[in-house]
């Protein structure tokens, strides 16, 4: 049996056993792959393929005359088809489903459905009625609470992923959206930065204006399996940092954190080395597996970091002796980092570390 017909067999299956929300979803993904193969079509396939679905021609016969006009007609008709159908017409194209924006929406929609039941019934509202769901019945306070709830997730699984994340920024709803579903999902990076999901350095120490202190950088490489930086000194001081990746000049943003004294960045780099073995956090392997992944897909990565310097401090002991120590300071000034983060990317976490707030 060809890969095609193995893929269709598969996919076909799939589409069997999904619930009513699920195939709501593959409708939308198969209706946008076969709307960009229909716009890719030569005036004679598309004439042929438009008759196949009944669509009289009279009106089109003049070459190229009413192209437009019969491309949007043809892509009418394929939308009022079940996806069992629609799914025929794939194989009879050879249209290729893209399976990365698929996993990449049931991501989106886990994250916002388990936002949305969170919402009080006026944020609720407010929400429901940017997506056109009439409000008539859902005046009275908390009434209908849990049916305007189901509503508005129902409208939001309809909506592409382009538009779901307009909306999760419009109404700054706080998604978590964690690089374990990401990694297990094998989402495509170049995807996932399209998204807008990713906040670009630039633009967060120039809004925040911490570009004067993130100034110090360590790059990082791909060595025997483990990532390492080859160009970060050895300094024992305590500081925050920014873990981004990067491609065409523009560097994006994947985790925050911050570095003790007695680590300095260079050896907070090498903890992070952990990820290799299985006594390794789980963190920490999803920064090694993660970067890893970029640098498959053309990206570098490094690390853009602060150093605090602290002055000692004098305490007494147990034994009420006078002693001189360097306090940890940088812990709050990193719960303050993610804030300043949250509030600049419309209250979207670092896919590393949403949990740290």
């Amino acid at each position: 049996m060809l890969l095609k017909e193995r893929l269709f067999i598969m996919s076909s299956e799939m589409i069997k056993k999904t619930d009513n929300n699920s195939v709501k979803n593959m409708h939308i993904i198969l209706i946008e792959a076969t709307s960009i193969k229909i716009n890719k079509l030569y005036f004679k396939p598309l004439m042929d393929f438009a008759e196949s679905l009944e669509i009289s021609l009279t009106e089109d016969t003049s070459k190229n005359k009413n192209k437009k006009k019969l491309m949007n007609e043809t892509i009418s008709k394929i939308k009022t088809l079940s996806n069992e159908d629609i799914m025929k017409i794939i194989k009879k194209l050879e249209i290729q489903i893209p399976v990365k924006k698929k996993n990449m929406h049931n991501i989106l929609i886990e994250a916002t459905c388990k936002k949305i039941k969170t919402l009080y019934k006026k944020p609720l509202m407010d929400l429901a009625e940017s997506l056109e769901i009439s409000l008539t019945e859902y005046t009275s306070k908390n009434k209908n609470k849990e049916k305007l709830i189901n509503e508005t997730i129902s409208k939001i699984k309809t909506l592409s992923n382009e538009d779901i994340m307009k909306i999760i920024k419009k109404k700054k709803l706080e998604i978590l959206i964690p690089v374990k579903k990401l990694l297990e999902l094998k989402i495509d990076i170049d995807y996932l930065i399209s998204l807008d999901i990713c906040l670009t350095l630039d633009k967060f120490l120039s809004e925040n204006a911490l570009d004067n202190k993130f100034n110090e950088t360590c790059d990082l490489v791909n060595e025997n399996n483990s990532i390492k930086s080859k160009n970060c000194h050895p300094e024992k001081i305590q500081g925050l940092y920014i873990l981004t990746i990067s491609k065409n000049d523009n560097d994006y943003i994947i985790k925050l954190g911050s570095f003790a004294e007695s680590q300095g960045m260079y050896n907070r780099i090498i903890s992070f080395g952990g990820g290799n073995y299985n006594t390794g956090s789980a963190t920490n392997k999803w920064f090694q597996q993660f970067v890893k992944k970029a640098m498959k897909e053309g990206y570098t990565s490094k690390f853009t970091y602060y150093n605090k310097h602290q002055d000692k401090i004098k305490i007494k002991n147990l034994d009420d002796e006078e002693i001189e120590i360097i306090p940890y300071v940088v812990r709050s000034l990193e719960t303050e980092l993610f804030k300043k983060y949250n509030f600049t990317n419309n209250n979207i976490s670092p896919i590393f570390g949403s949990n740290c707030l």
